[in-house]
């Protein structure tokens, strides 16, 4: 019986997990953690509360520390479902926070080796885009972005099940795990790559066999249909969310399109050291597109080495098409393709684009190196190779030298120069066979690992983990209830979410990672289990953002109305405030001032304070509100709040928490309808007496939803069950 792996595929692999543990290995096993922009303010604190969660045994639906009550499996990105995160619920936290950032840089390898093995190139090809993809300048820029990152590592499995679909009668099994790999990206958390995957399968369907429309079709629209199945779950409070959040609301052209590849940025895939501060301002997750001039040579060559068969040419479309939408507002042509192309307009910014551009150049280096090699060995067009050679050392050197007499950045011009000339050196040695050509071709290797790494390590700021872990609570500081509600003045929240470019002391002392300041970064107060009246998140409810705006960019006195409606007990600012209606009662890096006038987070009022507008509910709050402090919350889990009431009158309970579609009401064990009051809180009709209140969050149609999903999945695998039984 032969080995399902050959000796050379074997080393590959081993190679492909080296090259990890290099370039992981010090935040594998120090201890340090990972902490820059949306890791630390987003990711941490999110996969936190779901892991937690999941361990007391609660699944979390809602999220109710942050916005006044957010939901958070519909939100998408929190990767609920994603089968990576089990291991954020199995093993201890943070070293599972680690290797949620790590294993995609190895299924990303992983795949684009297997795709290219199943495009029958050898497997120094396949390692060589391993290490393009992997250590190159977009996925180094995508920890950034931990939904994006994992979900992008599953276009190369989509691409080989694709393309093995499409060559087989038996097409069902490949297109069930395409439906699969369809679904993985969904619940990690980026429906945008979805759409990516799906515009890749359709271009290479209508290239690469044009005289099989109709199963190709077949096979996209069986894709469709299973992916469906399979993500209803998710898909359906998803949809809700989104059709109820500020994102739909405020669309706007300029919005959409304000993060477009600028053209002229494209000379930064040679070296980094050509970025333009003003055009790297202009899409704040993409900070590298470096590729590398090795990479860009390989992929020029697999293109004008010979007349490409149709899958490449298949890829060079996928590959120029990427590059285009990408640069969304500086072509004359993007907004049409909105127009024309059904859900393009869902993607947020056009740069993202460009991780089809980098994936499809992959693939043409890969293809550049096969045909090197395999033209060296057969001594065919040998005369074109010193020719090729020269001219892209010329142009690249050219364009280095000028870039750098430009930028003064000579050494590190310098360096990209002569890594360059060293790998084109070791390329035209290693054009004839002979029996240490192996060894070279992984020195070769070797050589585009390192000038990768050498730009895009450590890009990521690296803090020591016990910095994290020993941070001050508010409400330990405070003499603080449980429940208390606490915000940051708008400006203070500026600066914490670095969305200002404000320069004043606390910023600085901010930027240089001061620890009275890292623990009031918003959304770690989800570690803290303390509520904040504004959090961060990817999608704001519009209620809640059209209600919380009327405070203002900055504080101002007049605003405490709805401060007091909001229960917002404490204002946490790293300015002074100059109103009486606020005492200050802490000062550590910052202030903290008591409100005085605060409504308590659950009160009763005789007016029925139902208000379905904004411009209704400002009037409501303009006149004098009568409430009673006869209501105590007696519970308060994730989704679950039970409360105590008690009038001598008919009443109306408001609860200083976000109303949303699915929450439901209980008094005295009777079913009651919850309702909008004040536009945005919830509010409860409850009879003169003593009462007990309980009010429960299920996403609306979850139950049938599940059942679809769990359905589909059974008889997909009753299917794959049958397909490996031998029949008698």
């Amino acid at each position: 019986m032969s080995p399902y792996l050959k000796r050379q595929e074997l080393y590959c692999l081993w190679a492909l997990l080296l090259f990890c543990g290099l370039v992981f290995g010090r935040l594998l096993f120090t201890d340090v953690t990972l902490y820059a922009r949306d890791i630390s303010h987003y990711y941490r604190p999110m996969h936190f509360l779901s892991a937690e969660s999941i361990q007391r045994g609660i699944f979390p639906f809602w999220n109710p520390y942050i916005s006044c009550g957010q939901p958070f499996f519909a939100a998408l990105q929190h990767g609920l479902l994603y089968p990576l995160s089990l291991v954020t619920f199995l093993f201890p936290f943070e070293t599972a926070f680690k290797l949620v950032f790590v294993i995609p840089f190895i299924l990303a390898g992983l795949g684009i080796y297997l795709l290219l093995r199943g495009c029958q190139l050898p497997p120094y090809a396949g390692l060589a885009a391993a290490v393009l993809l992997c250590f190159g300048g977009v996925m180094n820029s995508l920890i950034n972005l931990l939904t994006t990152l994992s979900a992008a590592v599953w276009l190369s499995f989509i691409c080989l099940f694709f393309i093995k679909a499409r060559v087989q009668s038996k097409w069902f099994s490949w297109a069930l795990l395409i439906a699969m790999s369809l679904a993985l990206e969904f619940f990690a958390g980026q429906p945008e790559v979805v759409y990516f995957s799906l515009l890749v399968m359709f271009v290479f369907g209508l290239l690469t066999d044009p005289r099989h429309y109709g199963r190709v079709a077949r096979i996209m629209g069986t894709v469709v249909v299973l992916t469906i199945l399979f993500i209803i779950l998710e898909l359906l409070p998803f949809w809700q969310l989104l059709k109820l959040s500020s994102r739909e609301t405020f669309r706007t052209w300029e919005s959409q399109t304000f993060w477009s590849l600028y053209p002229g940025q494209l000379i930064e895939i040679l070296s980094p050291w050509f970025s333009r501060p003003e055009a790297a301002s202009d899409q704040e997750w993409l900070r590298s597109i470096f590729f590398g001039g090795s990479g860009i040579f390989l992929a020029g060559y697999g293109l004008f080495s010979g007349k490409l068969k149709k899958l490449w040419v298949a890829v060079l479309a996928v590959t120029i098409l990427g590059l285009l939408l990408s640069f969304g507002k500086y072509t004359f042509f993007y907004r049409a393709i909105l127009m024309v192309f059904p859900g393009l307009n869902a993607i947020r910014y056009p740069v993202k684009f460009y991780l089809i551009f980098n994936w499809g150049m992959v693939l043409l280096a890969a293809a550049g190196w096969q045909r090197w090699f395999q033209a060296g060995s057969e001594k065919q067009n040998c005369a074109r190779l010193p020719w090729f050679a020269s001219g892209m050392i010329f142009i690249s050197a050219g364009a280095i030298l000028i870039a750098g007499r430009i930028l003064l950045s000579w050494p590190v011009i310098c360096f990209d120069l002569g890594i360059m000339s060293v790998f084109l050196g070791g390329l035209c040695l290693l054009r004839f066979p002979a029996k240490w050509q192996r060894y070279g071709q992984a020195g070769l290797i070797a050589i585009i690992f390192y000038g990768s790494v050498i730009h895009t390590y450590n890009a990521e700021k690296l803090v020591p983990l016990k910095f994290i872990q020993d941070r001050g609570i508010f409400k330990q500081q405070l003499d603080a209830l449980a429940y208390d509600r606490y915000a940051f003045t708008p400006k203070t929240y500026a600066v914490l979410t670095g969305s200002t470019q404000d320069t004043k002391n606390s910023e600085l002392k901010y930027k240089t990672n001061d620890r009275s300041l890292w623990e009031s970064v918003p959304n770690m107060a989800i570690i803290g289990h303390e509520f904040v009246a504004r959090g961060y998140e990817s999608i704001y409810l519009n209620n809640f953002y059209s209600f919380y705006s009327l405070l203002g960019f900055q504080y101002a006195p007049g605003s405490s109305q709805i401060m007091n409606l909001l229960g917002i007990k404490y204002l946490v600012s790293f300015w002074n405030i100059s109103d009486p209606n606020f005492a200050l009662v802490k000062q550590n890096g910052w202030q903290i001032y008591a409100n005085k006038n605060v409504f308590p987070r659950v009160f009763l009022t005789n007016d029925h304070v139902q208000a379905l507008d904004l411009f209704r509910a400002m009037h409501k709050m303009q006149e004098n509100i009568v409430y009673e402090n006869t209501a105590r919350i007696t519970k308060y889990d994730l989704q679950e709040v039970m409360i105590e009431a008690a009038s001598d009158y008919d009443s109306t309970l408001v609860l200083a928490d976000t109303y949303y579609p699915g929450w439901q009401a209980t008094v005295d064990g009777q079913e009651t309808a919850i309702f909008p009051a004040y536009y945005m809180m919830r509010g409860i009709q409850i009879p003169a007496g003593n009462h007990t209140i309980i009010l429960n969050y299920r996403p609306d149609n979850f139950w049938w939803a599940a059942l679809i999903t769990v359905c589909a999945c059974l008889g997909c695998l009753f299917y794959l069950s049958r397909k490996v039984v031998r029949e008698d």
